[in-house]
């Protein structure tokens, strides 16, 4: 999708209801880069191969999280909890929105079931 926007908030008005989805965007080469709109460095991100990350605080208590990568592109998603606003949220964040988080409570579960299956013997 083509955004004739050359500004992040314009960016994000228009990609609003794609992030809120779920998607992950690539982010048009015409914005500027993240440490210059506003953006923070953050080290709360799971390695997908990023060289750096990025992220901006949304009044919802969400964040826009940037992963940067070796090329310069940039992929922009939304995070429905942003981990920096405390260590619940750093935890909620990780296991519900994070890749390892899912598989620890899937993991979890599965031992839950099957203790439970083992005391009903």
């Amino acid at each position: 999708m083509y955004y004739a926007h050359f500004s992040w908030s314009g960016w994000l008005r228009a990609a609003w209801p794609r992030l809120t989805n779920g998607e992950k965007l690539v982010v048009p080469w015409s914005l500027p880069h993240p440490s210059d709109a506003g953006f923070s460095t953050t080290t709360l991100a799971e390695d997908v191969g990023q060289v750096a990350n990025w992220a901006v605080r949304l009044s919802d208590g969400s964040r826009i999280h940037v992963h940067e990568f070796g090329n310069g592109q940039l992929v922009a998603h939304r995070d429905p909890t942003d981990p920096a606003r405390g260590p619940l949220h750093a935890v909620f964040h990780w296991l519900f929105e994070s890749p390892s988080g899912k598989v620890v409570l899937g993991v979890g579960a599965v031992a839950l079931l099957v203790a439970a299956a083992n005391r009903s013997r």
